[in-house]
């Protein structure tokens, strides 16, 4: 979003001064795309997920509760083993690659996820749980931090965390109510975050670049050097 608002500004502004709020827009709209991939929504739905129920006034049993706890600590163990593994695909496949493969299994995930929520089927849901904290943390969640101190300097990375924390406040707050019943319901919350994820990886496609084996000074100019292309075409 950020960046195509800034390729219509290009003619009137210098190659440098384009790729400096270019490089800084691809940061922030990383950091939205990581929160709204939805993995705080899934979290905080976990539980009532994992229990089989959504209603506040359900009494729950000691043996769905020791469901719900045995998967509470699989999310962990789930996130723990992603990371870790992680960083193996990275230097293997790369970061642009790594944050694609990632970003289209959230999506794939969250369609299901919201089906058999839809269809409550929370047997089957629970173990889309643990695919979506797979893939987050495979990618989006570790490589986000990663990316931007590849891009960036410090005043850009800062803003680009700041951009992060917004949006969790937004998700926090927004989420409840749009995925109240009287709004989208749970299922057509999750939709949404799967719509943002599509238009995530048309993002991720066309826009962000690989950095991989690159030094700090090569990644932090690959915009410059498009904007420099750009210049001299025109």
């Amino acid at each position: 979003f950020f960046f195509f608002s800034s390729r219509r500004r290009h003619t009137r502004c210098s190659g440098v001064s384009w790729a400096r709020r270019c490089v800084q827009e691809t940061g922030i709209t990383l950091a939205w795309l990581q929160q709204f991939s939805g993995i705080n929504a899934v979290n905080f739905y976990s539980t009532k997920i994992f229990s089989g129920t959504f209603d506040p006034k359900a009494v729950i049993s000691q043996e769905v509760q020791q469901t719900v706890n045995l998967f509470n600590a699989l999310v962990g163990v789930t996130a723990v083993s992603a990371s870790l593994i992680a960083i193996l695909v990275v230097e293997k496949l790369g970061r642009k690659s790594a944050l694609m493969i990632g970003n289209f299994l959230c999506l794939v995930v969250l369609v299901f996820l919201s089906y058999f929520i839809y269809a409550q089927n929370f047997g089957i849901s629970k173990y889309f749980v643990l695919l979506h904290t797979f893939a987050f943390n495979i990618s989006l969640g570790p490589l986000l931090s990663v990316y931007l101190a590849d891009i960036l300097p410090a005043k850009g990375i800062s803003i680009g965390i700041f951009t992060h924390w917004i949006c969790v406040i937004i998700i926090g707050f927004g989420f409840p109510i749009i995925s109240s019943p009287n709004v989208f319901n749970t299922h057509g919350g999750f939709i949404l975050f799967a719509i943002c994820c599509l238009v995530g990886q048309v993002f991720l496609v066309l826009v962000v670049k690989e950095t991989k084996g690159l030094s700090l000074y090569q990644s932090q100019n690959l915009y410059n050097d498009d904007a420099k292309q750009k210049d001299s075409e025109n």
